[in-house]
């Protein structure tokens, strides 16, 4: 029996590509379903996402986001300083370029150490209680009503959770709350989720569609679809999302792809 003795530098860069070829190939089936996908589908996924609640059935007019400048503000645990570097960081930068790229939202990400005073947008995570604890501190910060039922059903909260919350102010001021609770790859999702609800995208959908809000948990950065979703939103304008026809948004729907 002869025996072979791997060269370590050849046996990982034959992992690298591997598991770069997969990414890839991943990447290329969600492009190619995208492509596939008529725009009447793509219109019908998008009133789904606009026209709905995830928890609870839509009440009232939709109304649009009078300031799109965001400053975002990360808050949490001091312990959590580096886990919020290594874990977090990264991904908001990127959802909020994903956002700015894409839209005509304005996000920009606030260093935690600053606690912006123009912070419209809050990114809380932790375990539950640092979550509890950051959230009453903040909550005493805004002086902000409406907050205390949000943080009423954090409290009852068992487990991972992540949710954003837009509400006004008496100013008709809205602030974004974006919550998560645990690390890893649950956060991760989170963050680009919640971030990319925030704009106005705030309903999931059943529709098997190659989208962070379609019904794959494998799918977690936003596609090509998503950032199409984002382009719909801006050129429509959630306030009159409600009253267009599926043939009207279907229009907007084919001009943007040809944009591409």
């Amino acid at each position: 029996m002869k025996l072979y003795n791997f060269n370590f530098p050849i046996v990982f860069c034959i992992a690298t590509f591997l598991s770069f070829f997969f990414q890839n190939s991943e990447a290329n089936a969600q492009e190619r379903k995208y492509q596939d996908l008529t725009n009447r589908e793509i219109a019908s996924a998008f009133q789904d996402i606009v026209r709905g609640r995830e928890l609870y059935p839509f009440t009232g007019p939709m109304i649009s986001w009078a300031d799109k400048t965001i400053f975002v503000e990360p808050i949490f645990a001091e312990a959590k300083l580096q886990s919020y570097q290594d874990d977090a960081e990264p991904h908001l930068k990127k959802i909020i370029s994903i956002v700015s790229r894409n839209s005509d939202f304005d996000y920009s990400l606030v260093r935690p150490e600053e606690n912006n005073k123009l912070s419209r947008g809050f990114v809380i995570y932790g375990d539950k209680e640092e979550i509890l604890t950051i959230s009453d501190m903040l909550f005493s910060r805004l002086k902000f009503k409406p907050w205390k039922k949000v943080f009423e059903v954090l409290k009852a909260q068992n487990g991972p959770y992540c949710t954003v919350t837009v509400i006004g102010d008496q100013n008709n001021e809205t602030i974004v709350f974006v919550v998560t609770i645990e690390e890893g790859s649950f956060l991760t999702a989170c963050i680009y989720e919640e971030l990319l609800q925030s704009t106005g995208l705030i309903n999931d959908t059943s529709m098997e569609i190659p989208s962070i809000m379609g019904g794959n948990p494998d799918l977690i950065v936003p596609t090509a679809l998503d950032e199409l979703f984002l382009r719909l939103l801006s050129q429509l304008d959630l306030g009159n999302c409600g009253k267009l026809t599926i043939s009207e948004i279907e229009k907007q729907v084919e001009k943007l792809r040809k944009q591409r």
